[in-house]
């Protein structure tokens, strides 16, 4: 699996900064390879507009596809462990680029935050201390 990318292209900046393939692409990220559909009900769409976004993550080599358990199923999988994306460009269209994938994933991160809040209670105890043992 390729290191963490350093993201300089505007293309794939721009392609990033679709709020869908930034969820998507963070949910294989997570979690490993994953079919549309799984990821469809990971982040809230439908598979048939995951396929599609899959796809085009793949134009820029940051999905592909990977052998299902029983050759059916079609999963995706990350082949990268992390994106950077360096200091905001002077670019404007870059900048702009940059701060919508960061607003991204800023959003994607409150929904996470506030999940784990609503369930704490319901979550094992290694899961509910984990937030004592994150450093600022």
């Amino acid at each position: 699996m390729e290191p963490r990318r350093r993201v300089t292209d505007v293309e794939l900046m721009t392609a990033l900064a679709h709020p869908l393939r930034g969820a998507v692409l963070r949910h294989l990220m997570a979690v490993g390879p994953r079919t549309a559909s799984e990821c469809a009900d990971a982040v809230g769409s439908t598979a048939s507009n995951c396929s599609w976004h899959l796809r085009q993550l793949a134009k820029f080599g940051l999905v592909e596809p990977t052998d299902g358990p029983d050759g059916r199923q079609r999963p995706w999988r990350a082949t990268v462990v992390g994106l950077e994306f360096g200091a905001l460009a002077d670019d404007p269209t870059m900048r702009t680029a940059q701060l919508a994938v960061l607003g991204g994933g800023l959003r994607e991160d409150q929904v996470f935050t506030q999940r784990f809040l609503d369930r704490a209670e319901e979550l094992p105890d290694e899961w509910r201390n984990a937030p004592s043992t994150c450093t600022r």
